[in-house]
């Protein structure tokens, strides 16, 4: 059934385009300029020269539909796009003149005009243009279009029309650059200078002119700039250079380049930096002579944000768990990277409590923090200890916890509550990270979240007790924009153990990374980076459970 559709469709195609099986005989009907007269090229005398250069069979332009025959021509190709190339440049103020210093050297390559499937002529016209003057010459290579117009009928008229608007469109896409090029080259010829033959004294030989080098001057950034944005415009002047190209590159990847066409031209070009130090390098590379190189240091340093309650904690000892060796270190840090990054408009803002820990003091500062956040301030909460389960319930577990007892450790129920009743703001990120080596799998699913509360539960490998510092102070940043969000912070714990993300997914919880030296407790740790949070708008999302996040590929830096 399918191939007879198909079969219908192609007779239907054929009948409805008059498909003929004879050749066509086509007129190349003359062209009129496409651009606005001007006089860019007053007082610039040129002639032209056009070469039909096409493989095709003589007099063949195209051919009919299903090929079975030829579009042919008897105008004279050559003549025919000589005709509107001087037109366009007639229109611009230029003068022809067979004796003309500029000259205009064309290749026809190719003109094609063939009816295609579903009544489509596709039509292609490339013409390779060079001009000269003198010594001085400008190729601007194989200059094309195509153009594929639906007609109704295969007839001399629609094949005409197609050759006529094609070489229309040659002129409207390419005759600026022509135009262009011949107003940039000297009017007068170029001559080669030559050395006086000797008489009967010798004679001193003249000097020949030094040519220009190519230049290049970056005026924009200066090198040291600190931005506070990621964004900056790179501008500067190029010399002696028409033709060639600039290529920018930051940090060794290419992040764009620029066509040169006069030789005095200025440039500008905005590039994205990396968070931290960058290294921009522009490389001038002319159509003549060496390329030059600039190289400058930029860095994107973000600015501090207010709006941020943060508390963190640190349990190492349990009196009937066990311990969670470096958990107080690793609160310490994380509180550190966090304090970094919020401007202290209080006291009491940035706060770790590591020692002298009980579930009723925990629970208070919860209280405290809960109520300090204003209706637009977000609540940030570091956990690390031990994450059980106690009367079937997630838990974060105090020095006095009994996973017999519910009183003695701080349940997850107990959190929302607290929250639900003190607090204001507008986003809680909790992020639970349990003891090294120990597994969380065991885990219950944790229930009364609401659509202002999200849950990241890690439980780290063995050793890699500083996974949350070291993904926060820039190795979560997989696309090193300088933000870390709830989903790449997520992605990277897994590869330090096993992260679980609960509830609904907001953007609004990122990281923005600054310079950070050492954290204490970390022997031959190297310099890092600090993030802190950084608002923007919120992506909502369905609540998760413990498997993988999939996350769109959306405008960043939203989370899923």
């Amino acid at each position: 059934m399918r191939y007879l559709t198909v079969t219908f469709i192609s007779v239907f195609a054929m009948v409805a385009t008059g498909c003929a099986f004879a050749s066509k005989d086509v007129r190349l009907n003359p062209i009129s300029a496409t651009q606005p007269g001007s006089q860019k090229l007053a007082g610039v005398d040129f002639s032209i020269s056009v070469k039909d250069s096409r493989k095709s069979a003589p007099g063949v332009v195209g051919s009919t539909g299903w090929s079975f025959g030829d579009v042919r021509t008897s105008d004279n190709v050559s003549k025919w796009v000589q005709d509107a190339i001087t037109s366009e440049i007639e229109n611009a103020g230029g003068r022809r003149a067979d004796s003309g210093a500029m000259k205009v050297s064309c290749s026809v390559n190719t003109l094609e005009a063939s009816m295609g499937f579903l009544s489509l002529i596709n039509s292609k016209l490339a013409i390779d243009v060079t001009v000269a003057n003198g010594n001085a010459r400008k190729a601007l290579g194989e200059l094309s279009v195509e153009h594929s117009p639906f007609v109704f009928f295969d007839s001399n008229a629609a094949y005409e029309e197609t050759i006529s608007e094609t070489l229309k469109l040659w002129l409207e896409r390419h005759g600026p650059k022509i135009i262009t090029v011949l107003g940039s080259l000297p009017k007068e010829p170029v001559k080669p200078t030559k050395t006086v033959e000797p008489t009967t004294e010798p004679e001193q030989p003249i000097q020949p002119v030094k040519p220009r080098l190519p230049d290049l001057t970056v005026t924009s950034p200066k090198s040291g700039t600190k931005s506070s944005s990621s964004s900056i415009i790179v501008a500067g002047q190029a010399e002696n250079a028409a033709g060639g190209e600039i290529v920018i590159l930051v940090n060794g990847e290419r992040k764009g380049s620029i066509y040169l066409i006069t030789s005095h031209e200025p440039f500008s070009m905005p590039v994205k930096l990396f968070a931290g130090e960058n290294t921009l390098k522009l490389s001038l590379k002319p159509v003549r002579g060496k390329s030059v190189t600039r190289e400058l240091k930029a860095t994107f340093v973000p600015s501090k944000l207010s709006g941020r309650q943060v508390l963190t904690i640190g349990v190492s000892n349990f009196n009937k768990l066990g311990a969670s060796a470096g958990a107080d270190k690793a609160a310490s840090n994380v509180n550190t990277v966090f304090k970094a990054g919020i401007k202290q408009e209080s006291g009491k803002q940035t706060v770790n409590i590591s020692s002298g820990i009980t579930v009723r003091k925990v629970l208070s500062e919860m209280k405290r923090t809960f109520g300090a956040a204003k209706k637009d301030e977000s609540v940030i909460i570091y956990y690390c200890g031990m994450v059980t389960t106690s009367n079937d319930q997630l838990a974060l577990a105090a020095p006095e916890t009994d996973p017999q007892n519910p009183a003695t450790a701080v349940m997850f129920t107990d959190i929302v509550l607290a929250a639900e009743r003190y607090f204001q703001g507008k986003r809680i990120l909790i992020i639970a990270q349990g003891a090294a080596g120990k597994s969380l799998s065991n885990l219950p699913e944790p229930s009364l979240i609401g659509e202002s509360l999200s849950l990241l539960v890690f439980a780290p490998s063995k050793g890699d007790v500083a996974a949350a510092y070291d993904g926060l102070s820039s190795k979560a940043d997989r696309n090193r924009d300088g933000y870390v969000t709830v989903s790449e912070l997520r992605s990277y714990l897994n590869t330090k153990g096993n992260a679980s993300l609960y509830g609904t997914i907001q953007s609004y919880f990122h990281f923005t990374l600054i310079k950070l030296p050492a954290m204490s407790g970390r022997r031959g740790a190297a310099p890092g980076a600090r993030q802190r949070l950084a608002p923007t708008r919120a992506a909502s999302g369905a609540a998760h459970n413990s498997g993988e996040v999939k996350c769109p590929v959306i405008w960043l830096p939203l989370d899923c």
